[in-house]
């Protein structure tokens, strides 16, 4: 879990085709005792509050869930494919600078 904690308040881009739908910065994250296995990510999912960069958007959860999978794959690379639609990443743009 401590590890994670280097993705709090990092600028995540959510993108569609590679263009940028909206960004947003973790500010919380929570263990939850729920896993995910299969096509859709995996390892344990993990509870975040969010807070989005551009707010008029509707949609925009301030609390998501994220698998384990899509965490690791940010801090190793600063990319991750959505695990449940693969036209959509994340990118964290502030990981490595």
């Amino acid at each position: 879990m401590e590890k994670y904690n280097t993705l709090l308040n990092k600028k995540i881009s959510l993108c569609f085709n590679n263009d940028v739908i909206n960004s947003y910065k973790i500010t919380a994250i929570r263990q939850t005792d729920k896993f995910m296995v299969g096509l859709e990510g995996s390892g344990r999912i993990f509870n975040c509050d969010v807070d989005w960069e551009n707010k008029q958007i509707s949609g925009g959860n301030k609390v998501m869930d994220f698998p384990e999978s899509v965490f690791n794959d940010l801090i190793n690379t600063g990319y991750a494919q959505n695990p449940m639609t693969p036209s959509m990443c994340f990118k964290c743009e502030s990981m490595f600078n």
